[in-house]
């Protein structure tokens, strides 16, 4: 009898809800999306160095999302004055990619309605700043696994060029160890100041970047894994067209190219690295602890650290007992997600505090 009361119940109340509803429309059914607003990016191009309006090799117009970077439209041989066509106003942002003379200059663009709609202004640079544009600082991270050295290179460049400039890549050169595996870079300028992805070019004087580094302040990350504990470490070579990078044991471009300090930082604390070559002098830096700063031989010779001493980092922040430095698993997975924040607050101290690094003559 129950189960009658509620087959009846449900038959008046549907056609109750059917007689509440206006003519021509039907009972049911999704109420159809509002159509999207349409949008055109719109803007112009600037030689910077030039103080001109300036016509561009390409121009993309990418849409960024979580999955990664999805190009939209392109125009080549175009502006200044450029329009794309125009699109569904998007919900994440968009990214203008401008190629001029080898080099690529972008601006980020909110999806805020506001800021798709302005006219977007992009300055790009003729490649002619010069060494002595630039204050190159650098920091060299060690990340000491079970049987291999997790390394990380870290450039902050300021260009101050002037009138503005691009440095072109084509005489930048990393002298990077042999038989490296699982090599990336990364390349943040200051037009966008996100990092990303720049292919390097393998020479006979060591790897070459793809990209320049724009005026202003750049970050150049490299990446990469050597086998064993012991492995050399070579500072980065600004080499002039037609020049050698080592002549009768002297170097002969500028002696910065060679003798710039780095500071050196280790995972686990306890690994700390013997250096062999160049100039040591130990750091105690506030509020992070102990590092040290290497200056490089000005005859591009290498140094060498060795990390075999100490305990190494674990993969597995939970198989605690193939380390002795961590007493249980709890410990050892606040050490491993305390490395990346280590590295970062180094960085952070050492650009942050406004010290310029000087060579010492200490010989270690």
């Amino acid at each position: 009898m129950r189960f009658i009361y509620i087959c009846i119940f449900l038959v008046i109340n549907a056609g109750l809800s059917a007689q509440s509803l206006p003519m021509g429309h039907p009972p049911t059914g999704k109420i159809p999306d509002a159509p999207k607003t349409k949008i055109q990016i719109r803007g112009i191009i600037t030689n910077a160095t030039k103080k001109i309006p300036q016509k561009a090799d390409k121009i993309e117009l990418i849409l960024l999302t979580e999955s990664g970077r999805t190009p939209l439209q392109e125009q080549n041989d175009a502006g200044p004055n450029f329009a794309f066509e125009k699109m569904d106003s998007p919900e994440t942002p968009l990214l203008i990619r401008v190629s001029y003379k080898g080099e690529a200059y972008s601006k980020l663009i909110s999806p805020d309605p506001r800021a798709l709609n302005d006219i977007q202004k992009i300055n790009v640079y003729e490649n002619l700043a010069k060494e002595t544009d630039l204050k190159i600082q650098s920091i060299l991270e060690f990340v000491k696994k079970k049987d291999h050295i997790k390394i990380v290179e870290i450039y902050a460049i300021s260009n101050f060029s002037n009138p503005p400039q691009t440095f072109s890549p084509d005489i930048f050169f990393l002298p990077l160890p042999e038989g490296i595996t699982e090599l990336k870079a990364y390349l943040a300028n200051a037009t966008t100041n996100t990092p990303t992805p720049v292919d390097l070019e393998k020479t006979d004087k060591g790897y070459r970047l793809k990209r320049g580094f724009q005026p202003g302040n750049s970050e150049l990350t490299i990446e990469y894994t050597s086998l064993g504990h012991k492995f050399s470490s070579s500072y980065y070579r600004i080499i002039p067209q037609g020049k050698d990078p080592v002549a009768n044991g002297k170097g002969n471009t500028l002696e910065m190219s060679y003798g710039n300090p780095r500071i050196v930082a280790w995972i686990p604390r306890d690994a700390k690295p013997e250096v062999q070559g160049g100039y040591l002098e130990k750091l105690d830096i506030p509020n992070f602890g102990e590092a040290m700063r290497v200056s490089y031989p000005s005859d591009g010779s290498p140094v060498i650290f060795d990390l075999q001493k100490g305990s190494y980092d674990i993969d597995d922040p939970f198989n605690s007992g193939e380390n002795s430095l961590f007493d249980s698993p709890i410990e050892a997975s606040i050490a491993i997600a305390g490395a990346f924040l280590f590295f970062l607050t180094l960085y952070a101290l050492i650009l942050g505090s406004g010290v310029t690094i000087q060579r010492n003559k200490n010989k270690s």
